[in-house]
């Protein structure tokens, strides 16, 4: 049987150098939106700690600049302005508590995610890959004011 591959590139618009291109492979043709939520973060946490030059806190910030939790987002808030983190976050990634972390955004509608230009709405919906397949991660940013 050949497996799927899936490429994603990151195009961050902050200080963050964006990295290569990520590819993941898959030996089924489908999959839930949370199994490829939770693959992609892994494979970010797994790429991000092995990448000797940056260490793991270096890892860990940018991992973190991705994802900001309801109290992230109320602290930061209560400042007037929600903003990615700057890097300089001590710990290492945790790939399983950083999974959790985007699922609930996706939850939350943090981030959307399309498949073949159609978005998806549940964890649970399913994904037909193809070799052509499109798939878009969009963070979504809250604007001022509401």
């Amino acid at each position: 049987m050949q497996h799927i591959e899936i490429q994603f590139a990151s195009t961050l618009a902050s200080a963050c150098p964006s990295e290569p291109p990520m590819r993941l492979a898959y030996p089924q043709r489908t999959l839930t939106v949370r199994q490829l939520i939770g693959d992609v973060v892994r494979e970010q946490c797994a790429r991000l700690a092995l990448r000797a030059a940056i260490g793991a806190a270096e890892a860990a910030a940018r991992v973190a600049r991705q994802y900001l939790t309801d109290e992230e987002i109320a602290q930061l808030s209560a400042h007037g302005r929600v903003a990615l983190q700057a890097a300089g976050s001590p710990a290492a990634p945790e790939p399983e508590a950083e999974v959790a972390c985007a699922l609930a955004g996706f939850g939350k509608r943090r981030f959307l995610l399309t498949v073949q230009g159609q978005r998806m709405h549940s964890l649970d919906d399913t994904i037909q890959l193809a070799r052509d397949t499109q798939i878009a991660f969009v963070r979504l940013v809250p604007l001022v004011g509401g």
